[in-house]
């Protein structure tokens, strides 16, 4: 491409086994994003495929805050769509792009020239410092240098890692990461000799890369959180490869165990359900699993077991459940415990949401996820289809008499307390349900949404401004206007400023949308917001 200058190409397989490694190398909001599909195949195959990676680069390269005005992003990423075989179909295609380097790619090649790596290109960052500082420059700084690592990562030159565990790793080599390393690791035939479990013992990774330590290609793995150690001796499990079934009856007790332990659960799934959740985020969540509840319990049962897309944790006296839907939309996360540590079961179902969004946090920022509340009458029972409760039904009973019934025959009557915290009062009499949550926990997604919805002027002029009066802030609106400055939400700044006071609850806000007559914005805070 004359004149384009230096860029690199990154090609991402849509083989399904590869997807947990894919946000390890999606960087930069200069990046562009090309994402073909096939004009051989039907049109529903061509929107699915689409929307899938459309949505992929969505959740990964999400913008953090402040919110702009109306909720749109400073940067948005740079996206292609080509369609192949167009000569095939008689159709023609089209498509350009221009990618811009940086500076510092000299530092990247001098590197290489000195042979710092022989056959495992992966430096920890002392050793990467030490390496400038003997060979090129002993008087750069920590900072400056890392500020010339970040752009090279960016430019996709190098690829770096940060770890809690391990000092932070620098590989040298992209194409021998993601060509001779995973690309091998992780192909059909290296599967094949691997259990049903996804696990790789040292031998058999020695076996595909004689000239590098088994050791270092695991510690680079795990930096990746593409694995971790296995319970069985020697081994390291790899949840993006399990391809194995759940243990029969892994779930079911007897009638009379049963009656003695209370259930719980919720079921997190994406405004809308368009498409499936990334491919890559349940053996993220599955490594997580592992490393936090690697030790035995008293019973000495196997503390976590590990299945494709599924999970059960063995922690204390509780058991806990963490599946994918079938049609991959929907993440449900389960939990039972005896009825005499009902306080103790709702701490770890809280403790298992927590890691859910931790991976979430890390992975796909821009990832959205609705919680709703499960029958504990129905999990239970083990019913098949197992009614959720959403902060819409929640809000309807919360004037009543504070139960719940699921949508089924039986019409079983369930307390709040029930379904929020396991029947525990303690823990009831302490937490807020439904309107008397504070404005507060409304996500950065729902945020980002009333921005969106109430910022642009109202033709009726119920627009933030009006919203600001109603809420009490009419002595305000000079700060809160940001028509000086676009950059700014002033939908953002009303709920702000009205929710440092203690008073200022999502019950209000829902109030004061409705008298303005917002019932689209009355909608989104409905499907959205918290439970409790």
């Amino acid at each position: 491409f004359p004149g384009v200058g230096e860029f690199s190409i990154w090609e991402f397989s849509g083989q399904i086994q590869y997807f947990a490694t894919y946000e390890h190398f999606i960087w930069d909001i200069s990046a562009i994003h090309i994402v073909v599909f096939s004009l051989k195949d039907t049109y529903e195959t061509q929107m699915e495929q689409v929307c899938y990676w459309l949505n992929f680069i969505h959740t990964v390269s999400a913008e953090k805050e402040p919110i702009g005005f109306a909720a749109v992003p400073v940067h948005k990423p740079t996206v292609l769509l080509v369609a192949t075989h167009a000569d095939i179909v008689n159709s023609p295609r089209a498509f350009s792009g221009e990618y811009v380097s940086g500076v510092g790619s000299v530092v990247f090649h001098e590197m290489k020239n000195k042979r710092m790596f022989s056959t495992f290109p992966v430096l920890t960052w002392q050793q990467f410092l030490d390496g400038v500082h003997r060979d090129l420059n002993p008087l750069v700084s920590q900072d400056h240098l890392r500020e010339i690592t970040q752009q090279l990562h960016c430019l996709g030159e190098v690829v770096c890692f940060e770890t809690d565990v391990l000092q932070d790793l620098i590989v040298i080599d992209p194409k021998w990461l993601c060509t001779s390393l995973i690309g091998q690791l992780l192909s059909h035939d290296s599967m094949d000799q691997s259990c049903l479990a996804g696990c790789f013992s040292f031998s058999h990774v020695q076996l595909y890369f004689p000239e590098t330590d088994a050791v270092d290609i695991f510690q680079l793995l795990e930096a990746m959180d593409m694995c971790t150690h296995s319970p069985r001796g020697g081994m390291y499990e790899f949840p993006c490869v399990i391809h194995g079934e759940p243990v029969h009856n892994l779930w079911e007790v007897g009638e009379g165990a049963r009656r003695n332990l209370v259930y719980g659960g919720v079921r997190m799934l994406a405004p809308g359900q368009v498409c499936p959740l990334p491919e890559g985020l349940f053996p993220r969540l599955q490594v997580c699993l592992r490393r936090c509840y690697q030790m035995e319990t008293e019973e000495q049962q196997e503390p976590v077991i590990l299945w494709y897309r599924g999970a059960k944790c063995n922690i204390g006296r509780a058991e806990a459940m963490i599946s994918l839907s079938d049609d991959g939309k929907a993440l449900e996360v389960v939990v039972r415990g005896l009825s005499d540590s009902r306080k103790e079961t709702f701490r770890i179902l809280e403790e298992l949401m927590g890691i859910v969004y931790q991976v979430l946090s890390d992975v796909y920022p821009g990832l959205f996820l609705v919680k709703h509340v499960l029958s504990p009458s129905q999990l239970k029972s083990h019913d098949a289809n197992i009614t959720s409760y959403s902060f819409a039904s929640i809000l309807a009973s919360q004037g009543e008499d504070n139960t719940l019934k699921p949508n089924d025959d039986r019409g079983v009557e369930e307390s709040f307390s029930d379904v929020f915290c396991f029947g525990s009062e303690e823990v009831f009499s302490r937490a807020s349900v439904g309107r008397d949550i504070h404005v507060s926990y409304l996500s950065t997604h729902t945020r980002r949404e009333l921005c969106r919805m109430l910022d642009p002027p109202d033709p009726m002029g119920r627009d933030w401004c009006l919203l600001a009066i109603s809420l009490g802030l009419m002595e305000s609106l000079p700060q809160l206007d940001t028509s000086s400055s676009p950059q700014g939400s002033p939908t953002d700044r009303t709920l702000q400023l009205w929710g440092s006071r203690e008073s200022s609850t999502i019950g209000t806000l829902l109030d004061c949308l409705k008298t303005l007559g917002r019932k689209d914005v009355v909608d989104v805070i409905m499907s959205e917001a918290p439970l409790f």
